[in-house]
């Protein structure tokens, strides 16, 4: 690629299609997520003489091997846009000293940064928020459409991304403690607490806090018809009258 003379057009070609496989894997990723159950069922009705319906219901059987498959083909396409905007923007660190033997080495890590929140930036805001807006907007459309492409990705990437499917499975039946034995444990903690460390009341509001989410909201809101407003033109004696008044009504 070199430090001087004009870029090789393959390259700009190639950063292009870089980003536009990063915006089809964002499209694809939220077309898929945004399926309704009624679309899951005209897919089946349609899965006999489809096959873009049969891979997708054959996804939602097996959700972990997209989900993989998406993960390492953007890990691939980012890491491989990144390498090409280096060569790219290579030349013109070169010209302004950034880049090469005589280059600091602050400056050098500086422009390295620069260039990877560069191009972060770029892949979220021309591939990944418009190719999740499209997606969504047009899930079965271009999920049909990209039957062919998605499933020879899912066999290309096949090797690399059934070992992480395997490692998300595994991860999923690793114990986890429940919500109850959670707060039981925090109560625990709460009630162990000195009181010289911890006094009643900042127990009391601890307490309150761990079952804050079993507490409905009606139990401390007033509903809007319960509610009266006051208007900021009126005297001190009509504000206390309609306080009064709902005092009264309640």
């Amino acid at each position: 690629l070199g430090l001087e003379g004009a870029l090789p057009a393959w390259l700009w070609l190639a950063l292009v299609a870089l980003v536009l496989a990063s915006a089809w894997l964002a499209a694809y990723r939220a077309a898929f997520y945004a399926l309704r159950h009624a679309d899951f069922e005209a897919l089946s009705q349609a899965a006999p003489t489809d096959p873009g319906a049969r891979l997708l219901l054959a996804l939602r059987a097996e959700p972990l091997r997209l989900f993989a498959s998406l993960l390492v083909a953007h890990t691939l396409l980012h890491l491989a846009a990144l390498w090409l905007a280096l060569a790219a923007l290579a030349p013109l660190a070169g010209r302004l000293g950034l880049y090469g033997p005589a280059a600091h080495p602050a400056a050098a890590w500086g422009w390295g940064a620069a260039q990877v929140v560069g191009l972060a930036a770029l892949l979220l805001w021309v591939a990944e928020v418009p190719g999740r807006a499209f997606g969504a907007r047009r899930r079965l459309g271009l999920l049909r459409a990209s039957t062919g492409p998605m499933r020879a990705l899912l066999a290309l990437l096949r090797p690399l991304a059934w070992p992480l499917q395997r490692l998300l499975r595994l991860a999923r039946h690793l114990p986890r403690r429940s919500a109850e034995a959670l707060r039981a444990g925090m109560q625990q903690s709460i009630d162990a607490a000195p009181e010289e460390a911890s006094p009643v009341e900042e127990k009391a509001i601890l307490r309150a806090l761990v079952n804050l989410n079993s507490i409905a909201a009606r139990a401390i809101m007033r509903a809007r018809l319960d509610v009266r407003t006051l208007d900021l033109r009126l005297g001190t004696a009509e504000v206390v009258e309609r306080i009064n008044d709902c005092l009264l009504y309640t």
